[in-house]
């Protein structure tokens, strides 16, 4: 264990935004207790004080142990032993009481949180089947980002903080869930089936031998898969074509013959057949009736030809750029990896909603990304069925969140018209929208989507700053956050659909984040900036909190230093030092105050230190510069 003893915290008053957003952190943090330390730290949250003796908490709180040993004690667990990853999830109003053993010490993270949605996710029948006290191994990620983010002001870092909560949720909620498991390996070669099966990378002509392959006999994995699907490998595989076949009617003008094509069935009559048998209509007629209850919904045109030709001064897209107003990341084809240079190949996953996916209030349909060189076209195989007729125009019945993290292309919606898209762009779609989209043949693209539906995404999407901020905006670099979603979905196991849900409710949360910076870029940054070389140079001794200083001035930590820098080409922390060194100088050349009381004066601790540092900034030592600068003057 860490010998140091260390400890990092942070407590937030929950706002109307975090409510209205379902989950809001109170309290968060970690804490390395050495062995034969008392405990609890003096410095440790008001309300943690008493936890040694017992205490009962009005919200839900995680405990996690990293490393050491400890004590731990509830009503229902009688006192029992905490050690190394184990995880305690204590409820509102239980009885508790906890210490680290004093010959051993330990290191804890804790996260205190609540609201509507926390309250509804931990409810959810495996925590209560789990008990108090769970084994999960290592730590679960979130709680390390949560971490990360006890030291930063943004707007909108509330909001990420609830997100990460949720996270953290749907990670404990998938270790119990696997931890359940891991006895049954039929099951998830079922599982695996299922997922190849449902993504068409797979037959099920040759289920028979995918069984052989894992030791199974067919009879036996036919009789499990349906137990666990409700339908046998050939009847999946068509239910899974008859819903594609629904969402390509409905997102695209494509002919009925094309879609049959499509999905692998060569008769129409066969396909038409089954369709009526499964919606009570033929496919042409589902189309019909279904868009007749959708009046607002533009015709979408298969003529790829009406996107406007190169014009004359010789944009590479051939598509009119438009001014983005009030968004202050500069947009440019060079943010994001070169594509070359990617090293990731192309995938997606389809993710059919379920009976857990449902009770935990948002899902995803499919997620996944595709890299497109520039002189190639798009390649069905590395795009679900529904978005293989993307280019034509179509119509969503769910969410969907379009980004490009390298090279160019073009996006047309009834309000946007045509725009071009760099790296950097992201695209918000709600359902009912028409839109079409495609990658610049002379530029390609790298793209990431992620395509989710549930009543919760209609709850937080139906926000005004969402609903503002129009389809098209400008975020910058985020592809190492997209690609935790990949990794997420190419290292499926049982529980991952909540962790991609609650994902999900991350995103749009650093999407709000992004908004409300650029909202604050609108603000006059000069002026801000001005004020506040004003207050840091009026003494340059005095000690300052630079996020206090920015709450002064009414922007966020993030902002004020970003504008400071662009207006005097330093930090606010390099402004104060560059001010001292100019306040030492004076009192250098000027009084014959001795070298330790001017650092002293400057707010220096050490006489020393202060030498060191002027001497890097001016190139001589203090009295070595004020004997200079008197023989100078004379």
């Amino acid at each position: 264990m860490h010998p140091q003893e260390s400890l990092q915290f942070r407590q937030w008053p929950p706002n109307p935004a975090a409510r209205a957003w379902g989950i809001h952190v109170v309290n968060a943090g970690h804490a390395v207790v050495p062995s034969g330390k008392s405990f609890p730290p003096k410095l440790y949250p008001q309300n943690h004080r008493g936890k040694e003796q017992g205490r009962v908490m009005p919200t839900f709180h995680l405990l996690y142990v990293a490393s050491g040993l400890g004590e731990f004690e509830t009503k229902p667990t009688g006192a029992r032993r905490l050690g190394a990853g184990d995880l305690a999830i204590l409820p509102p109003g239980m009885w508790h009481r906890y210490r680290p053993i004093f010959d051993t010490g330990w290191h804890e993270y804790w996260l205190e949180f609540d609201g509507d949605l926390a309250r509804h996710w931990m409810d959810h029948e495996a925590f209560q089947k789990a008990g108090v006290v769970v084994h999960v191994g290592s730590c679960p990620p979130s709680f390390e980002r949560i971490i990360d983010l006890l030291d930063q002001d943004r707007p909108g870092g509330d909001l990420i903080l609830g997100a990460l909560a949720a996270v953290t949720i749907a990670e404990v909620l998938a270790a119990i869930t696997q931890e359940r498991g891991t006895a049954r390996p039929i099951q998830m070669a079922v599982r695996e089936a299922r997922d190849l099966l449902a993504q068409g990378h797979a037959n099920p002509s040759i289920m028979s031998e995918f069984a052989e392959r894992r030791n199974l006999s067919y009879s036996v994995f036919r009789r499990w898969f349906k137990a666990e699907t409700g339908c046998s490998p050939r009847q999946f595989v068509l239910e899974t074509k008859m819903n594609w076949a629904k969402e390509m009617l409905l997102s695209s003008d494509a002919p009925v013959r094309r879609i049959a094509g499509e999905l692998g069935l060569d008769s129409v009559p066969y396909f038409t057949r089954i369709f009526k048998e499964r919606y009570g209509l033929t496919p042409s007629a589902f189309r019909d009736s279904t868009r007749a209850s959708m009046p607002n919904r533009r015709a979408a045109s298969s003529d790829v030809t009406a996107v406007p030709a190169r014009p004359p001064d010789g944009a590479s897209l051939g598509i009119p750029r438009k001014t983005h107003e009030n968004q202050g990341v500069p947009r440019s084809r060079d943010v994001g990896m070169p594509m070359e240079s990617s090293g990731h190949r192309s995938f997606f996953r389809c993710l059919p909603e379920n009976t857990a996916t449902r009770a935990w209030g948002i899902h995803v349909v499919n997620a996944g990304h595709a890299i497109v060189p520039s002189g190639s076209q798009p390649v069905a195989q590395h795009r679900p069925p529904d978005q293989r007729q993307v280019a034509l125009g179509r119509v969503l019945q769910t969410y969907q969140l379009l980004y490009v993290a390298a090279g160019q292309g073009e996006f047309e919606s009834r309000g946007t018209g045509l725009l071009r898209l760099v790296a950097g762009d992201l695209v918000i779609l709600h359902p009912g929208q028409w839109h079409r989209y495609r990658p610049a043949a002379n530029a390609g693209w790298h793209e990431y989507w992620l395509q989710f539906g549930g009543d919760l995404a209609r709850r937080w999407m139906d926000r005004k700053e969402f609903l503002e901020a129009g389809p098209v905006f400008h975020i910058g670099p985020c592809k190492p956050f997209l690609d935790r979603m990949i990794g997420l979905l190419e290292a499926w196991r049982p529980g991952t659909e909540m962790i991609l849900g609650a994902f999900v409710m991350e995103a749009l949360a650093e999407i709000l984040a992004v908004l409300g910076e650029n909202r604050e870029r609108t603000r006059p940054a000069s002026l801000v900036a001005h004020k506040a070389q004003g207050l840091l140079a009026r003494d340059p001794a005095a000690p300052k909190s630079m996020p206090n200083l920015a709450a002064q001035l009414h922007v966020s930590y993030s902002a004020f230093r970003r504008n400071f820098k662009i207006e005097t080409g330093h930090s606010p922390r390099q402004f104060v030092v560059e001010s001292r060194m100019k306040r030492a100088r004076e009192l250098l050349a000027t009084t014959d105050l001795t070298v330790a009381r001017i650092a002293d004066e400057l707010g220096f601790d050490s006489v020393h230190y202060f030498s060191r540092l002027f001497a890097r900034k001016q190139g001589q030592a203090p009295s070595s510069f004020r004997w200079s600068a008197r023989a100078t003057h004379g």
